[in-house]
């Protein structure tokens, strides 16, 4: 894969929080990735296209062409997971600084 950066949507297997099973679905690159000799991980963030449902901390993706989504989405912010990034499929695109913002300040809300 590529260079990844916070703030980019990439098509990856996302864990379910059970562990055992993963989809594969959008996701925004929350930290690193981080690479070694050994190693090469990122955390991503869950991505969503079910509007109804909304859950403490989501954070709607307004322009979604620019991420590459189809529509309107939320990021899911309780749904954070560590990847190897030789899983990810690829990058369709990039949240616009607001909304990377947001995110983050979600996130941080969730761990102190």
């Amino acid at each position: 894969m590529g260079t990844m950066q916070r703030g980019d949507v990439i098509v990856t297997a996302f864990p379910f929080a059970e562990g055992y099973m993963s989809k594969v679905r959008p996701a925004v690159v929350c930290g690193g990735p981080w690479n070694a000799d050994y190693i090469s991980v990122c955390w991503i963030v869950m991505i969503t296209s079910s509007l109804r449902h909304h859950w403490p901390g989501d954070v709607r993706i307004e322009s979604a062409a620019a991420a590459g989504l189809p529509k309107t989405s939320l990021i899911r912010t309780l749904k954070v997971a560590c990847i190897d990034t030789r899983n990810v499929v690829k990058t369709i695109g990039s949240l616009d600084r607001k909304t990377l913002k947001a995110m983050h300040r979600a996130i941080l809300q969730h761990v102190t």
